[in-house]
């Protein structure tokens, strides 16, 4: 699955990304790679997988993500840092 997050076609890519959410804790590993690929829609949706997984120790990779080079890197992070940080706030 995680090599599909790549995938040039969008929607496969979307699938392979909720796949692996639905997979849950076991796809934290290999998500947070993701987010070093050098491919830019691999990190877009890798971060925002991460984000519907929402486990807090994705919060360094999604910060490093934050500071990306690439737009829509910083923006997908940004929201999956939101979505966690409220997640997290709201369980307290």
């Amino acid at each position: 699955l995680v090599g599909r997050l790549g995938d040039s076609d969008r929607f496969v890519a979307i699938v392979a990304a909720n796949s692996l959410v639905k997979i849950g804790g076991l796809s934290l590993t290999p998500l947070l790679t993701a987010t070093r690929s050098p491919d830019v829609n691999v990190r877009v949706v890798s971060c925002v997988a991460l984000g519907d997984l929402g486990d807090p120790s994705a919060v360094p990779a999604l910060e490093r993500c934050a500071a990306d080079e690439a737009g829509d890197v910083r923006s997908a992070a940004q929201t999956a840092l939101n979505k966690i940080r409220s997640s997290t706030s709201a369980s307290r």
